[in-house]
This record gives C-alpha cells, structure tokens and sequence, in this order.
C-alpha cells in the first residue's frame, strides 16, 4: 500500500482569509501544512505566479514557525517519500543552524547519495541557510559518509558545483581504507602509489580502448564523452535497463544506433515489455515526459511509447462509480513543471495525463476541461492516452474560474461520485469578496446537495500557501504532483484518509 503524502483532509479554515498569488480570496493552509507542501513538491523554479527565489523565501519564514522536531521529520518525508532533492537538503541545511546535533541524527537518512550530498554542500556554502561553514557536526557526518564502498562513491560521483573531489578537498576526511586513499588522490587529479578501487580501473582501462573488452558498469554521464563507436554504442543499448532506454532515446539517435532498423526493433521491443515495465515500477508520467522530449525519432519508436503508456495505465488504481475530471487548461497552466525553459512538460501536460489517463482506466468518465468556462473538447476514451493528453494540454487559453465545473455540474444536476480537479490553484476570475467562501467551495457546496456523497480531489501542481477549496471530509487538497497521487486518490475515494501534517509527525526520528 502506497504511503499516502502530499495530502490534508482534516478539518482546515473554515473561511477564506488570505489572497493567493492572483490576488483572489482563499484559504489558509497553516504553517506546517504549506511547509509541507513545498517540500515535498517545490524545486526552487520560476513558475508563471511563483520565482524560484520567492519560493525561497517563502520556506525561509515557514522554518521559523516550526519547530525543530517537525522540520527534521518534514527533511525526512520530502526526501524519502516524495523522493525530492533540494528541499530536504535546504531544510537539512536549516536544521544543521539551528539544531546542529537533530541535524546529525537525520543525516544519514536524508543524505542518502552523492548527488543529495552535493546538493546539501551546495546549499549550505550559498549561505542561504543561515551560514556558509559546515560546522563541526555536518563536517563530521560528511566524513562518515566518505567511508562508504570506494566503488559505489565513484559510480555516483558524477557532477561538479561542489564535484566529489571538492567535497573531500573541504571536510579532508582521513581514508578508511587503501582503496578509499587510491580514490580520493584519483578524484583531486593527483597520482598515488596504490590499487585503485576495481570500478575506477576498468573505466581508465576503457578510456584507452573504448571499443574492445566489456563497457564498465558506470553511469552514462561517465562514459558518453568517450569517443565510442556505434557498434560500441548498440552494445551499451543492447545491455541497458529499460529506465536507461526510456531516458536515452535522443542519444541512442545521435549515435547512430537508431540507423539500424535491427536496433529499432529490439529498442521498440523493449519499451513495450510487459513485463519490464511492470518491474521498473513506471507510470504514466515517465513516459510522457519522455515523448515530449524525443526528436525525429522512428516512427516505431514513438508508437512504442504510445504503447507503453497504455501499459503503465494498468497500474494506476481504478476509481468506482461516476467520475468527473476537470484539468484546468487556462494560459497559466503552460507554465513549466520544472521552471526551466529547457522543459518541454508544463503543468497543462500534468493536468491531461491525469484526465486521459483515469479516462482508460475508470469505467464511468467525464472529462470537463476549464479556463473561464468549460470547454468540451472532442476526446475519444479509444484513443491512446498519449493523444487524448495531448489534445486536452495543447487547448490552453485565458484566465482561471475554478468554480465552472462544478457550476456546469450543479446546473445540469449532473450525478457526480468522485471529482478530481487539476490546476496551479489560482483561480481569480470568480473572486466576489462579498461571498462567504471562494466560488469553488460556494459551487461544490451546492453540488453536493444534489449528490451528498460525492467527494472531490483538488490536485494544485504548484506549491503555495493557499487553496481554493477548504480541507473537509468531503475535499482532499493535493499539493504537487507524482505517480502516487493516482493511489492517494483512489484511497480517499474508497473511503481510506489521514492528514499530511499527521502522517509527517507520526515518522519516528532516528535515536
């Protein structure tokens, strides 16, 4: 059973007390909540409402309402289970200011890897935490984590900003071992007499004759700068996992191995295996992501990833009785997921893959796009879902009215179990500030007169400290956006529950 994160059903604000970042009235989540929140789905981006230093500055005031206790717990959920990068590292790096030994005792469980060592020795050097020293405790817990496997530190020692070797050069850990002293003279590119870790010897041996003998089992980025040829290159494809597949497709392409139809074939074949996908875990997203950002690949290529889109729906929950799906598809919506201009994904894209997707795997569906009003867009539950998302995240246009789906609903007396709208949640175009409550609340209050046992799942892809729909037991407020939403939500609607903020303060700190 998926842990059910990103989520708060309690009771909440009754009245809409604050503005959100489109100046409309809405809902305070509280602090601990909207500190959460960011954590588990922030990412220091510029969005359409949202800079990436505003958001910045938005967890810096959260941190200072909580306690200490409950932001080392928050670390430890936003990186263990909504598997999140910078901000677990940023309120690690908090936590090592105000409470350096709560910060020792976390360590090890939110530094789990190279790269989130990085990030955290990054952070912590900026001074954005509070300080620009790792302090003794941090330094010492560095150390200890330089004592792992001489291998392992290398397969995952890719990146620079701080690099591995920057890292060692300021906490100067002392070698646990003859392998570890080979490694760290390697990294700061100075010779030393000594056997080098096993990992580190076949990649120098593979640098000099890259095209004979077995490739190393090194990361990608740690090979593909070596001239290969292409034979070489297919034999890497030929042995990759089918994340590393998915996630090499345009390279596979610049290399040549696309120019072999044999080589199509058996990439095509191992996109749409049942059985590897199913044991990759992947869902719906991934793949998304990854047709959006191939190019000019073969035709059967892109027809695999329809097909294996259509698979990985076989592992999203399905949802009984009448559903109703409302993806927002105003102008903000194009936003991009990540904040960078070198994503092709938006929040529009999040927003259709949930819709097309609970539409091929729901047996009742209605889908209700909405900007200002509801659009009926022609979509085709036979259609792969590839191009039913695509048809829903290519119609985006004007402001946001987060009321209309459910007035369209409520004025047809429309029969409604299971609602799920997706947005950045900043709706302003039914801001009436006469009104007791937000236009969406006032609307799905009178819908579920007509339907009193309907719930409804608001899904904000944008972190923030507001919703447009106050928490109750007939309303889940989801913040961001991952897989293991489709689980939460089929929880909900089945009648499971439980709180964001109380799932995050029932995690036991380590002793």
């Amino acid at each position: 059973m998926v842990d059910k994160k990103l989520f708060s059903s309690s009771g909440g604000p009754k009245m809409p007390t604050v503005k959100n970042k489109a100046g409309a009235k809405a809902y305070d989540r509280g602090d601990k909540a909207a500190l959460a929140q960011y954590a588990c789905t922030g990412f220091f981006g510029d969005t359409y409402y949202a800079s990436g230093a505003g958001q910045l500055a938005a967890v810096k005031e959260l941190i200072t309402k909580v306690d200490d206790e409950f932001l080392a717990k928050v670390a430890i959920y936003a990186r263990k289970e909504a598997h999140m990068k910078d901000m677990p590292a940023y309120a690690l790096a908090a936590l090592s200011v105000s409470n350096p030994q709560l910060a020792r005792k976390i360590f090890p469980v939110v530094i789990d890897n190279v790269k989130e060592l990085r990030t955290f020795c990054q952070i912590l050097r900026s001074g954005q935490a509070g300080r620009t020293s790792f302090g003794y405790a941090m330094k010492e817990e560095i150390k200890k984590f330089l004592e792992k496997d001489p291998n392992w530190l290398f397969r995952n020692s890719v990146g620079q900003s701080p690099s591995l070797g920057d890292i060692i050069k300021m906490t100067h850990p002392k070698p646990a071992t003859e392998y570890h002293d080979s490694l760290f003279a390697y990294l700061l590119g100075r010779e030393k007499e000594g056997r080098l870790p096993r990992l580190v010897a076949e990649y120098e041996a593979f640098k000099k004759n890259p095209n004979k003998g077995e490739v190393p089992n090194l990361p990608f980025q740690m090979i593909s700068s070596i001239d290969m040829s292409t034979e070489t290159w297919k034999e890497i494809f030929r042995n990759g996992g089918w994340h590393f597949v998915r996630m090499n497709l345009n390279t596979a392409k610049r290399h040549g191995v696309l120019d072999d139809p044999e080589m199509v074939k058996l990439i095509a074949a191992k996109l749409t295996d049942e059985d590897m996908i199913r044991k990759s875990r992947v869902f719906p997203y991934q793949l998304l992501m990854a047709y959006l950002n191939v190019q000019d690949m073969p035709k059967a290529i892109i027809e695999a990833l329809h097909v294996a889109l259509e698979l990985a729906c076989n592992n999203i929950p399905k949802i009984e009785g009448k559903v109703i799906v409302a993806p927002d598809i105003s102008y903000s919506m194009t936003s991009r997921v990540t904040g960078a201009y070198t994503s092709r994904a938006t929040y529009a894209h999040v927003a259709a893959l949930i819709a097309a997707a609970i539409m091929r795997t729901c047996d009742d569906v209605t889908v209700l796009p909405f900007h200002g009003r509801v659009v009926r867009l022609k979509l085709d539950p036979f259609d792969t879902v590839m191009t039913n998302a695509s048809k829903i995240a290519g119609a985006c246009t004007n402001g946001t009215d987060l009321s209309k789906p459910f007035e369209y609903l409520r004025k047809k007396k429309a029969h409604v179990d299971a609602m799920i709208v997706v947005s950045d949640n900043m709706s302003w175009m039914d801001n009436n500030r006469y009104a007791r409550h937000t236009g969406a609340r006032t609307e799905w209050n009178k819908l579920r007169g007509i339907n009193p046992k309907a719930k409804c799942v608001c899904i904000d892809i944008e972190p923030g400290r507001s919703t447009q729909m106050n928490e109750a037991k007939d309303v889940l407020n989801v913040g961001g956006f991952s897989d293991a939403v489709f689980d939460v939500m089929a929880g909900f609607f089945s009648g499971e529950g439980g709180t964001w903020v109380e799932t995050i303060e029932a995690i036991a700190l380590p002793d």
